[in-house]
């Protein structure tokens, strides 16, 4: 009985031996997640500056018929004359808001007398205009009717308008003179005339007068 105890007893410790002596499992290193990039998408694109609202004047004639001016006077030339209630663009001035600069329809701009044209806004607002410059004096018309000779007499002549006056003279001749301002004088055949004179920003004149050579005519605006 004793020899077959011994076998059965060592079978017995090596299970127990294999059963707690499992085989051990290499440890293996834990990976490190890769970090995440974001990329923000960058704009090439550059926004256009918001426009700048421009304030636009309007204003309206206010006479019957008012000549518009190549510039600020009545030394200037007439450009067009518009009719009463015309409404106009006002794009600018002078430095004493006495003529304003408009637009016209023609794409071209002219200058009207600012008591000429009703507006409801300071004139302060519109921006200055350059002045164009100061068109040369023009030579007076000699007579061309016939029977336009024989003595003359000379009249004196003080402009206090503040620019040219066109002059025409009906009578014992036709004649038809630019009055700069200041003192000048006319040549005439004496008698009587009827006149018409342009001035004052578009003002008309009318009526007779005898010229001989005592006269001196003085032209000013009301």
């Amino acid at each position: 009985m004793k020899s077959k105890f011994l076998p059965v007893v060592f079978f017995l410790s090596g299970s127990m031996l294999f059963a707690c002596s499992p085989t051990s499992q290499p440890t293996l290193p834990t990976k490190t997640p890769a970090p995440i990039i974001t990329i923000q998408p960058v704009s090439t694109h550059t926004p256009r500056p918001s426009p700048t609202s421009v304030t636009e004047y309007f204003g309206n004639i206010g006479g019957e018929s008012v000549n518009i001016r190549g510039g600020p006077g009545t030394n200037y030339d007439v450009v067009t004359s518009l009719a009463k209630g015309t409404e106009l663009r006002i794009i600018g001035r002078d430095e004493d808001c006495t003529w304003l600069v408009v637009d016209l329809q023609d794409g071209g701009t002219g200058w009207i007398r600012a008591d000429l044209i009703v507006f409801s806004f300071s004139c302060d607002l519109v921006d200055i205009h350059a002045i164009p410059p100061t068109p040369t004096a023009k030579p007076y018309i000699q007579p061309t009717s016939a029977g336009c000779d024989g003595e003359t007499v000379q009249v004196s002549i003080l402009n206090n308008t503040g620019g040219a006056v066109s002059l025409t003279l009906r009578g014992p001749c036709s004649y038809t003179f630019y009055l700069p301002t200041g003192n000048s004088s006319i040549t005439v055949l004496p008698g009587s005339y009827s006149y018409t004179a342009y001035g004052c920003g578009g003002a008309t004149s009318t009526g007779t007068r005898s010229m001989d050579g005592s006269v001196e005519w003085t032209w000013f605006c009301e």
